[in-house]
């Protein structure tokens, strides 16, 4: 079979689901962005969970942040996790 090409199977159930969660990833982030200066006051040195636009969680400790997103049933890919500080900071790339 010469020159034969192979398209991707599309599975339009599975592109769903990624264009969801895609959208609530986005939605979250806004979310963040929006009242990043709020919650970073509000909560300084602490994660923060965000699920659907709406913040869930916050603990100085991301394993408490962790936990009570399981107690709580959601799926971690779901929560969008950040810490919040006022420091500067920087990142060696």
């Amino acid at each position: 079979m010469p020159n034969a090409q192979i398209e991707p199977v599309r599975n339009s159930a599975e592109e769903r689901q990624l264009a969801e969660e895609l959208e609530r990833y986005q939605e979250a982030r806004a979310f963040l962005s929006q009242q990043r200066v709020r919650l970073t006051r509000q909560y300084p040195n602490q994660w923060v969970a965000i699920h659907r636009g709406k913040l869930v969680m916050h603990s100085p400790r991301l394993t408490d942040v962790k936990r009570k997103i399981r107690q709580l049933g959601f799926h971690r890919s779901h929560v969008l996790v950040e810490f919040l500080t006022e420091e500067r900071q920087s990142y060696i790339l």
